[in-house]
């Protein structure tokens, strides 16, 4: 008798104070499991976007402190993507090449289906160069001019967009010299930035030109709009060969 009064003792303190904090549920802290899924769509054309990365990262309940789990799935033709057994409270990350990412969380409601559309934008996109000079003696030029073309549909602010070039020695890897791209020229089609070289900058004695006599680079590029948005390219098709002679 003593042990069922007991009992009651503790079930009815066990329901009070579950009532006091919002119910049964969420005293005992119950996890639940369900499925996300929905469309990543580009938020400027109204497209569905094929090969995006939905990623869910969440706690795993076990008999432990849980177990973390990273579960993906890659966007089909017409953008959908689907996420069974995800636990609980979710962080959501999208990623694809050339678009902003996305991370959110998610609640999880037992054996239910959240469906959503995630609308992204792109970042703008390195589409050409122009170098003045490839083959550069620096005792008969001064400054080697470097040009990219962006195309950015969009950025929505007005204002310049800017960058950075890296120069890249071809024999060690290692970006050696950096110079600020400013933005020259723009129209609604692409915009033009510019980066000036100066020749005497390739005397610095890391590069030990002088003894050297001939180096050989290569370029990475960003670009940064209005918006914040970055775009970056790597290893260009460009080649640039500088000679003390």
């Amino acid at each position: 008798m003593k042990n069922i009064y007991n009992l009651i003792c503790v079930l009815s303190f066990l329901f009070l104070l579950a009532g006091c904090t919002g119910g049964v549920k969420d005293f005992f802290d119950i996890p639940h499991k369900g499925t996300i899924e929905g469309y990543v769509i580009d938020e400027l054309t109204g497209d569905s976007l094929e090969n995006v990365t939905v990623t869910a990262h969440f706690i795993k309940p076990n008999d432990g402190d849980g177990e973390e789990v990273d579960l993906s799935d890659i966007t089909t033709n017409d953008g959908f993507f689907r996420i069974d057994n995800i636990w609980d409270d979710a962080r959501i990350a999208v990623e694809k090449e050339g678009y902003d990412p996305i991370s959110f969380h998610v609640e999880i409601e037992n054996d239910s289906h959240t469906e959503f559309n995630l609308y992204t934008r792109g970042n703008p996109l390195i589409d050409h160069e122009v170098i003045s000079n490839t083959d550069v003696n620096i005792n008969e030029v001064d400054t080697i001019y470097y040009f990219v073309e962006v195309t950015d549909p969009y950025n929505l602010m007005d204002g310049a967009a800017r960058g950075d070039l890296f120069l890249i020695e071809q024999e060690t890897g290692i970006r050696e010299l950096a110079f600020p791209l400013v933005e020259i020229s723009h129209t609604h089609l692409f915009t033009t930035l510019e980066a000036k070289i100066p020749t005497s900058a390739f005397l610095i004695k890391e590069l030990d030109l002088e003894n050297k006599k001939v180096i050989q680079f290569h370029f990475d590029e960003q670009v940064i709009d209005a918006d914040g948005n970055i775009g970056f390219k790597d290893d260009t098709d460009i080649e640039l060969t500088i000679r003390y002679e």
